[in-house]
């Protein structure tokens, strides 16, 4: 949208979610200590990285993935030229 009004409306809903975000981890640590919260975060984060991971390797392991790739390049006569090329991925 092209309308600057969604586009405040928009940062600040944000800045409100960071807000209402930002008191209920206040809060926590509060209630819980820092020390937990730490190792809760710390936790998350590693069972975020293992799940991708892990995805990762059902996905593309094994095998060779071929993608298509262009891109705008200017020529000598300033045409643009959009090449396609054929990329293996080992």
């Amino acid at each position: 949208m092209r309308l600057p009004f969604y586009w405040v409306l928009d940062e600040k809903c944000r800045i409100s979610g960071c807000h209402i975000i930002r008191e209920a981890v206040r809060k926590l640590v509060a209630e819980e200590g820092l020390d937990t919260y730490k190792r809760f975060t710390r936790e998350v984060l590693e069972d975020t990285r293992q799940a991708f991971v892990n995805r990762i390797k059902e996905f593309m392991v094994p095998g060779v993935y071929q993608f298509r790739a262009s891109w705008t390049c200017r020529t000598a006569s300033t045409r643009d030229v959009c090449p396609s090329m054929r990329r293996s991925i080992p």
